[in-house]
């Protein structure tokens, strides 16, 4: 391939992406270039190539912005929050799927939010040295 072949093809891969970016459907943007399914596919890789060891970037990026999350809402359901108390129990769950425990996200869904922020407090009293935990 020559050059100038190379820069044509990495314009109509810019002119591509900018077009699917901008909200056009994949069909209408085959239509106007003319492209297999196929050939958009390969368009898009060359742009942005997604291999295992990208993957796995993403994914702990992820799980650490879930943890991060997870611990301010945490804090704040312990000081009283409700709110922060009921968004946490979904960070719980997504940071499972993400990392792959979904065991884990599982056997936490067995108990109401309402026990388990009881019991949380229950464990930060007993580590001050007060109150017991409730029963579940």
């Amino acid at each position: 391939m020559s050059d100038t072949e190379i820069v044509g093809q990495e314009q109509r891969d810019e002119a591509i992406a900018d077009a699917i970016v901008s909200g056009r459907s994949l069909r209408s943007v085959r239509k106007e270039f003319g492209l297999s399914q196929v050939e958009v596919d390969a368009a898009l890789e060359r742009l942005w190539p997604i291999d295992t060891q990208s993957r796995l970037r993403m994914i702990m990026a992820d799980v650490g912005q879930i943890t991060r999350l997870t611990q301010v809402f945490f804090e704040k359901g312990l000081a009283g929050d409700t709110q922060s108390w009921l968004v946490r129990r979904p960070t719980v769950g997504a940071k499972a799927r993400a990392s792959g425990d979904e065991c884990r996200c599982e056997v936490r869904g067995r108990y109401s939010t309402t026990e388990r922020a009881d019991a949380a407090r229950a464990d930060q009293s007993s580590d001050l040295g007060g109150g017991a935990r409730p029963q579940r």
